[in-house]
């Protein structure tokens, strides 16, 4: 049986367990030359005890989501949902096209686990969202692209992107350290003198309420 990434009712941030494991703490596999992690679909019982259905996730190729999205597209018009207007909606059944591909059966062959009715209808959409939220992570370890680990490259890869005089450089890091490491640089920005005069500028000349 597969390994959750959390022992049951455990209520620690997974995101950010999933973020911080090696790629061997993960537990990836590889069947038929795609790589697939050991995961579960979590949910509460009638008790409001979290119970895990065990699963594997492999992250979707390009042709996997251009299907996923006709898919998804023909669904939202089958049920008179409209683009523009219900947006939202559209948004959760592109997901639940894309999870129907990426969530497998948790032994071999590893077969697709549900379709999308069965998704939609077995399980709470809380559930579902959580799974998708731990989808976008796989996605991100899957990236070949350098992910920043520590403070000093953090500090290096602002440096570059100063010398340089843009943020290009920042392409070159997998998607959660691009948005850290601007996070990081404004987080250092509010340690400098000069932000420091500026705020005490603009709090002395707002008149009080």
């Amino acid at each position: 049986m597969a390994k959750s990434p959390a022992a049951q009712g455990n209520q620690v941030d997974l995101i950010a367990v999933l973020r911080g494991k090696t790629w061997e703490e993960l537990e990836a596999i590889e069947h038929a030359e795609r790589v697939m992690f050991p995961d579960s679909i979590r949910f509460r019982d009638r008790s409001g005890a979290v119970r895990e259905i065990p699963v594997m996730v492999r992250v979707l190729r390009a042709d996997e989501r251009r299907k996923a999205r006709v898919e998804a597209r023909k669904y939202a018009a089958d049920n008179g949902l409209d683009a523009d207007r219900d947006q939202d909606l559209c948004v959760a059944i592109d997901r639940l096209h894309q999870l129907a591909r990426a969530i497998r059966d948790a032994k071999a062959p590893h077969d697709q686990h549900a379709t999308v009715g069965m998704l939609e209808s077995g399980y709470d959409t809380s559930s579902l969202d959580e799974l998708w939220e731990r989808y976008e992570v796989y996605a991100d370890r899957q990236d070949p692209r350098m992910e920043i680990t520590d403070e000093a490259q953090f500090w290096a890869a602002l440096g570059v992107v100063a010398k340089v005089g843009n943020v290009l450089p920042l392409a070159g890091l997998v998607p959660h350290s691009q948005f850290n490491c601007i996070v990081f640089g404004a987080r250092q920005a509010l340690l400098s003198p000069t932000f420091k005069s500026f705020s005490e500028s603009i709090d002395s000349s707002t008149p009080a309420s």
